[in-house]
């Protein structure tokens, strides 16, 4: 006895799943890839508000200011008597003599990512035990606290190339204590 199977004819009805199938992996790789983005982001400007933080905590009794929100610092080099390497801090237009900016320290830090944010923002001040502004940062005493805050709007890629305008708020802080010099 011979069975014979019958093969319903579906053309095109493979080229649509497909479609389908496709559109859902391309949709969810590119939310993995877009929050990873995002996650690298917030690691860069906690990092950059820890190097701004650490710098003003070093030099509260320096002629160090805020500084504007162009600044940017500049790392340079030189070769110990003992042939270690030091690496320093300095501000492109002024010279290492005069030392940077908060401000120009925190953005030598992202790297160029402010361009992901909206509204970017650099505060620096001195902080109470809940991150609170409790004045300003060279005043801080020995072992108080000072604040650097980064804030903005963060602007997802694929919004900005569908054209949306959807945003998630940015508040990095990170604190130091003071070390008064």
């Amino acid at each position: 006895m011979t069975v014979t199977t019958r093969r319903h004819q579906r053309p095109g009805a493979t080229a649509v799943e497909a479609a389908l199938v496709l559109t859902i992996t391309f949709l969810f790789i590119f939310g993995v890839f877009e929050y990873c983005r995002f996650l690298f982001f917030l690691e860069v400007a906690e990092n950059a508000a820890r190097e701004g933080a650490r710098y003003a905590t070093v030099n509260t009794a320096r002629s160090v200011q805020v500084g504007a929100m162009s600044d940017v610092a500049s790392v340079q080099s030189t070769t110990l008597p003992q042939g270690s390497t030091k690496y320093y801090l300095y501000d492109d237009n002024l010279g290492p003599a005069t030392p940077p900016s908060i401000r120009g320290v925190v953005n030598y830090f992202m790297r160029g990512r402010q361009g992901d944010v909206t509204a970017y923002d650099v505060q620096v001040y001195r902080a109470d035990v809940s991150g609170k502004n409790a004045g300003v940062w060279n005043a801080t005493p020995f072992g108080a606290d000072i604040a650097v805050q980064i804030t903005g709007s963060y602007q997802f890629m694929a919004a900005k190339l569908l054209g949306f305008t959807g945003t998630v708020p940015i508040n990095v802080r990170v604190m130091m204590n003071s070390e008064a010099n």
